[in-house]
C-alpha cells in the first residue's frame, strides 16, 4: 500500500473506493488502519473514497523520535491529504484518533465536511484517574508477554472479535514504536481543551459505546460541541468499529450525507 509525505515523515495508508466524497479514517492508542477492515467493507464505495492511515509510530508509517500528540497527528492527516491533493474531507476517529478528530476541527476546521468522533479519547484527558497508571503498566507488560493481552482487552469491549481481529489487535499493540506508547498516552492524558470544543464549527456526530468505560466523557463532550448530533450504540464498548462495523458503517454513511438534524 502506499505512502504520503506529512510534513517530516511518511505516513502509510490504504486507499479504497472510486466515489466523489472523501473520507478519512484514523485508528486509536496502539492500532493502526485496520481496525477499519469490517467498517470498509460495509461502507458503499461508489459514494466514498476511504483513506484509511496509520499514524506516525503505527503500522507501517514512519516512527520519527516525537511528534505522537493529538495536535501532531492532526497536523499530519491534514499535511497528506493536501499531498494527495484532497483539499475537504469527511473525517471519523476512533478513540485516540478521536481526540485527533477534535483537533483536526480546532486547527484545520476548513478542511472538514463533517467530523464523526467514535468513543474519542476525552478532550479533557484523565490525569490523575486512579486507572490510568494501571492501564499503561498493563500495556507495557503486554508488550513483553503479549498473551497478557486478552486480560487487557477485557476492559475494551463487550462484544470479543473474532479469532482473526484479536490477532491484528495484538500485532498493532506489539508492533507500535515506544515514542507511540508512552508519548502518546501522556499526551492525551494531559490534555485540556474541553473549553474550546465550542469553537468547533463542522457538522459533528459523537458516537457513544453505552457500555464504554468513557461513556460519560463523551456524552459530556458532545454537549459542549455545537451542531453536533449523538448515536448511542446499546451494549457496545470501546471498540466499536469492531463490535459494530455495519452500525457504525451505516451511521457514517447517513451522517456524510444527511449532517446535523434541525434543532428541536
Amino acid at each position: 500500500m502506499p505512502r504520503v509525505q506529512a510534513n517530516e515523515i511518511q505516513l502509510h495508508y490504504q486507499e479504497v473506493g472510486d466515489g466523489p466524497e472523501p473520507l478519512v479514517l484514523v485508528h486509536g492508542y496502539q492500532s493502526s488502519h485496520r481496525v477499519w477492515c469490517d467498517v470498509i467493507a460495509n461502507l458503499p464505495l461508489d459514494r466514498f473514497r476511504v483513506f484509511a492511515f496509520d499514524l506516525r509510530g503505527a503500522g507501517e508509517s514512519d516512527r520519527p523520535d516525537s511528534g505522537y500528540d493529538p495536535v501532531q497527528y492532526a497536523d499530519d492527516i491534514a499535511a497528506a491529504m493536501s499531498g494527495l491533493g484532497v483539499e475537504t474531507f469527511h473525517y471519523a476517529g476512533t478513540s485516540m484518533g478521536g481526540m485527533t478528530g477534535m483537533q483536526l476541527a480546532l486547527r484545520h476546521p476548513q478542511r472538514l465536511r463533517s467530523l464523526i468522533l467514535i468513543a474519542p479519547a476525552p478532550a479533557d484527558g484523565w490525569e490523575g484517574a486512579d486507572w490510568s497508571d494501571e492501564f499503561l503498566r498493563g500495556m507495557r507488560e503486554a508488550r513483553a508477554n503479549p498473551s497478557l493481552y486478552r486480560e487487557t482487552a477485557k476492559t475494551l469491549w463487550t462484544r470479543p472479535p473474532r479469532e482473526e481481529l484479536f490477532k491484528i489487535y495484538v500485532e498493532d499493540a506489539v508492533g507500535c514504536s515506544e515514542g507511540h506508547l508512552e508519548e502518546s498516552w501522556q499526551t492525551m492524558e494531559r490534555m485540556h481543551i474541553a473549553a474550546r470544543l465550542g469553537e468547533i464549527t463542522a457538522p459533528t456526530m459523537v458516537v457513544v459505546g453505552d457500555r464504554d468505560f468513557l461513556r460519560n466523557d463523551n456524552l459530556a463532550d458532545a454537549a459542549r460541541i455545537p451542531n453536533s448530533a449523538l448515536h448511542v450504540f446499546y451494549r457496545v464498548g470501546h471498540f466499536i468499529p469492531w463490535e459494530v462495523p455495519e452500525g457504525l458503517a451505516d451511521v457514517i454513511t447517513d451522517f456524510a450525507g444527511h449532517g446535523t438534524a434541525p434543532a428541536p
